[in-house]
């Protein structure tokens, strides 16, 4: 056995926590395990710059932090990102540019909040024209 081989492991939740994150998994066409895997590595990167004990664990299992980690739409945004592959091996610096099979399930408070988020890191904002309102 090594560190690296893959292992199972049982996660107890509701049939209602199931079923959405089968349903979740799914839309962006990941496998429960992956969506389960990525949660928990943006959790422990983000954790890595504020606990002691997670950068030991990470230092003791020869983990390399995330590069992303450091930035601010870094987390459950990657996975509606079109940038996600070329920012995980930091081709990318921008921030969060939210793929176009996501634009009709965001709410007017989901894409107010990705347009100023989008100005405030200097990058071109998406779908100002759905806004009838004024994002500032």
């Amino acid at each position: 056995m090594h560190d690296d081989d893959i292992v199972r492991v049982t996660v107890t939740m509701t049939r209602k926590q199931h079923k959405a994150l089968k349903q979740y998994a799914s839309f962006f066409g990941l496998t429960q395990s992956e969506m389960v895997t990525d949660c928990l590595g943006y959790f422990w990167n983000k954790h890595y710059t504020f606990c002691t004990l997670t950068q030991q664990i990470f230092h003791n299992l020869k983990l390399a932090p995330d590069r992303r980690r450091q930035k601010p739409c870094y987390g459950h945004q990657c996975h509606q990102c079109t940038k996600n592959v070329e920012c995980r091996t930091g081709l990318y610096q921008g921030v969060v540019h939210v793929d176009e099979s996501c634009r009709p399930l965001m709410t007017d408070d989901g894409k107010r909040s990705l347009i100023k988020f989008q100005i405030a890191h200097h990058q071109a904002p998406q779908w100002t024209e759905d806004m009838n309102c004024n994002v500032s």
